[in-house]
C-alpha cells in the first residue's frame, strides 16, 4: 500500500479525508474508482487525500456529479492551509 508522504509545515497541497455513504452500488464504485486517482482508501468508505487546490475542485466538481441527495458525501480538511472548509453533499446524516 502506497503511503502518503508529506510535510505540514511546507506543504502546499491540501491533506484531506473523505468519507461517504452513498445508497446505490453503481454510485459507490464509480466514486470510490474517482477518489482512487487522487488518494488511497484507508477504510471501506473513508479516503485520504493530498492535493493540490486546483485538483481539489476537479475532484469536488466530479463527486457532485455522482453524488444524490439521498447519499452523504464529507471532506475534512486536515491541513493547516486555509484554502478549504469542512464540506457535506447530500443528506447531512447524524447518527445516535
Amino acid at each position: 500500500m502506497k503511503k502518503l508522504r508529506f510535510n505540514l509545515q511546507d506543504d502546499k497541497r491540501i491533506y484531506l479525508l473523505i468519507i461517504y455513504d452513498i445508497l446505490s452500488n453503481r454510485k459507490r464504485i464509480k466514486l470510490a474508482k474517482l477518489l482512487e486517482g487522487y488518494g488511497e482508501r484507508v477504510q471501506l468508505s473513508a479516503f485520504e487525500l493530498l492535493v493540490e487546490a486546483d485538483e481539489y475542485r476537479e475532484l469536488l466538481a466530479k463527486a457532485e456529479k455522482i453524488i444524490g441527495k439521498e447519499d452523504s458525501f464529507r471532506i475534512y480538511s486536515l491541513s493547516k492551509l486555509p484554502i478549504t472548509e469542512d464540506r457535506i453533499i447530500g443528506t447531512d446524516v447524524y447518527i445516535a
